[in-house]
């Protein structure tokens, strides 16, 4: 009974909207080369329970380098206080970012692989 959501992005404004992903939800690539939805029902933040999280680079208190426009530490901001966070790392985490700020946000954990 779960339910798998998909996000759209807003370049105008730099913010996420998320979408239900069913069996006939039509996928198109948008002029950035980012796949989203076309035809699907639109849910809000608060319902979601995990959000996983890409990212270029994570330290080992779960900060995240992003792709620098902010979408996700707006979208993150928004999600309930019990939302489950997993940063999804190709890369064995560094120390420390140096330049976090009062708008990033910690993920829970941080996956990456064991080389």
């Amino acid at each position: 009974k779960k339910q798998i959501v998909v996000s759209k992005s807003d370049f105008s404004n730099h913010t996420l909207s998320h979408f239900i992903l069913e069996e006939n939800t039509e996928i198109e690539i948008n002029r950035y080369g980012i796949p989203e939805p076309v035809n699907a029902k639109q849910i809000f933040e608060t319902a979601l329970d995990l959000v996983f999280v890409p990212l270029l680079i994570s330290d080992q208190e779960n900060y995240r380098v992003g792709y620098g426009k902010g979408f996700y530490d707006r979208f993150l901001s928004n999600c309930r206080k019990d939302c489950k966070t997993i940063g999804l790392n190709f890369f064995t985490p560094i120390s420390k970012i140096d330049d976090i700020n009062e708008f990033d946000i910690p993920l829970d954990k941080v996956i990456y692989p064991i080389s």
